[in-house]
């Protein structure tokens, strides 16, 4: 065999040797629920009191696609029709403080629809019938 015929030999093996499925596995994050919390993690309900003075939050809760290390993810969401983002390194629930308005607050996951709504009434609105 001459030395070009190795030559091509070798850079044919070597090509053959370097497949996409050396690639590492990853893990794609999908947002899977949306939802209104108090500052202790629980829900904010329909039929909550909304006391002005405490803290809310919008919490997001996120699952994995597929095995292996988890892609860095942002994942937008609307609170109101105002755009939001968090950014997600892991399976977790994250949350990001907000404050509630008067009427109908709705708080949506742009890439899936999900969305979760939650009514504040302010207490002055309320007539104390004797």
């Amino acid at each position: 065999m001459s030395m070009k015929t190795v030559f091509w030999i070798i850079i044919v093996v070597l090509f053959c040797n370097c497949s996409r499925d050396d690639a590492p596995e990853t893990s794609v994050i999908k947002p899977v629920h949306i939802n209104f919390v108090k500052e202790d993690g629980t829900s904010v309900t329909t039929f909550d009191c909304i006391n002005p003075n405490d803290k809310y939050f919008v919490s997001i809760v996120v699952e994995a696609e597929g095995s292996g290390t988890v892609e860095k993810t942002l994942v937008e969401y609307t609170v109101n029709g105002v755009l939001h983002s968090m950014v997600f390194t892991g399976i977790e629930n994250q949350r990001n403080q907000i404050i509630l308005k008067e009427g109908e607050n709705v708080a949506q996951l742009v890439d899936t629809g999900i969305y979760a709504k939650v009514s504040y009434v302010a207490a002055e609105a309320f007539e104390l019938v004797e």
